[in-house]
Order: structure tokens, then sequence, then C-alpha cells
């Protein structure tokens, strides 16, 4: 059985994610990762 190739997106496509989710992603050279999300602490630093 043969393996499916990685699939590559479109900026377009990563853009429309970016919109509708409330995740945040990145994307990089056609593929798209999940961002973790911040602690309670970073976010009390970062404010």
């Amino acid at each position: 059985m043969a393996a499916n190739p990685e699939r590559r997106y479109a900026l377009e496509e990563y853009l429309e994610l970016e919109r509708t989710s409330e995740e945040r992603f990145e994307f990089r050279d056609g593929e798209i990762f999940c961002m973790s999300g911040v602690s309670e602490e970073h976010a009390e630093i970062e404010t």
C-alpha cells in the first residue's frame, strides 16, 4: 500500500482558515501547523 503524499496548501486556503477559526496557525512552505495556546502566566506578562 502506497503512502499518500503530504498535502500542500495554497496561501489563500491558509488565510481562509485563519479568518474562520478561533485557533491560530502557522503557514510554512505549503504546510499548516497548529500553534499551541498561551499559558495564563504568559498572558499576564504580555498585558
